[in-house]
């Protein structure tokens, strides 16, 4: 049940790239976190784009674009956390800087890469909240992989998104 965050410069993508950043940032982060890259795991997958008209850096406002993208997921998740897996979140912040600079169109350097700044977040098992219920790794992955009992907050959360799997979300 990921969710992101990119907050940017004012007009510093226009939608198509907005779009195929949230994409690619999708992907890597579903990837990365190790979750199964299928439909269900897309459908909880959530991007929020927020254009923000005035971000200033040390007190001033900035002269070119800067991007703050927070990913936040549950406590749990295997790729993400643990003493094994920094490598997976080293790669991520790489991965999603570099997604950001593509999409600005610009090539990758260590001075445009400092306008990039990727926040990852846990949220503790048990404190996620979602379709009306309490939702923890376990009733995620219930639902990403379409098993658990009856009537279990897994399958109650497959049930509320058949509209969305119906509408066709990308595999």
């Amino acid at each position: 049940m990921p969710m992101i965050d990119i907050t940017m410069s004012e007009g510093a993508l226009d939608v198509e790239a907005r779009k195929a950043l949230a994409e690619r940032v999708s992907s890597d982060l579903i990837e990365l976190e190790g979750a199964v890259d299928n439909p269900y795991a897309r459908s909880i997958t959530w991007c929020f784009i927020d254009e923000r008209r005035e971000i200033y850096v040390a007190g001033i406002p900035a002269e070119k674009p800067v991007y703050r993208v927070v990913l936040t997921v549950p406590e749990g998740v295997p790729g993400l956390y643990g003493p094994l897996t920094v490598e997976n979140r080293r790669t991520l912040v790489r991965r999603v800087t570099a997604a950001v600079l593509d999409a600005e169109r610009t090539e990758f350097s260590i001075p445009e890469a400092a306008r990039v700044w990727v926040q990852i977040r846990q949220i503790d098992d048990g404190h996620w909240g979602g379709f009306g219920e309490l939702v923890t790794i376990a009733d995620i992955a219930a639902y990403g992989l379409g098993i658990g009992p009856e009537n279990s907050v897994g399958q109650r959360i497959r049930e509320s998104m058949t509209p969305i799997l119906d509408a066709g979300v990308p595999a």
